[in-house]
């Protein structure tokens, strides 16, 4: 029995990777967001990623749409049945102090990669559960993912304070699980 519980559950005892390790891991499935208006000029640009190999992603709202801050799942279409890199969801609570690392596209630099820990874990109206993060994410991180040092992603890089330093905030990755189908519109119907 002790044998069976422990190859069925080998993600518990998972060793931490290298941040090299990480990268190499991850940054297929992380990708760049472009908005663009109706006569294809650019108006917003942020991150995302992948979280299945259908080709389901994970971006801030406020990247697609301009105006909120929010998370938006969408499926791209896939007609030739593509199989896309993806990253785990991590569900397990998080700890102050925990070490962090972010693969992004700050001001259209992409697969830019910062690391830090979790300063505190917040709770907001507007996001419900965050985490604080003092790994360095700019405008155009957005929709990121925050992953451990096993590669499973924790938070979605969202937004950071102006006026003080390491002051960063991630949307709890538990958030995800709250997301449907209820609304499943085109983008272009995201300002209606």
């Amino acid at each position: 029995l002790i044998l069976l519980f422990y190859l069925g559950n080998t993600n518990l005892f998972a060793q931490d990777l290298t941040i090299k390790q990480l990268i190499t891991k991850a940054e297929n499935a992380i990708f760049t967001v472009f908005a663009a208006d109706e006569q294809g000029n650019t108006f917003s640009q942020g991150s995302g990623f992948f979280i299945s190999a259908q080709g389901v992603g994970i971006t801030n709202y406020h990247v697609l749409d301009g105006a909120h801050t929010d998370l938006v799942k969408f499926q791209v279409e896939n007609t030739n049945l593509k199989s896309f890199n993806y990253l785990h969801i991590s569900y397990r609570t998080q700890v102050k102090g925990e070490q962090i690392i972010n693969i992004s596209s700050p001001l259209g630099l992409e697969q830019t990669v910062s690391t830090g820990i979790i300063s505190s874990i917040r709770t907001d109206e507007m996001h419900g559960s965050i985490l604080q993060i003092t790994a360095p994410i700019s405008h155009g991180s957005s929709g990121s993912p925050v992953m451990d040092m096993k590669g499973n992603v924790v938070g979605i890089a969202t937004f950071c304070r102006e006026g003080g330093q390491s002051l960063n905030f991630a949307v709890n990755a538990t958030q995800i699980s709250k997301l449907s189908h209820k609304r499943n519109i085109s983008v272009s119907q995201m300002n209606t």
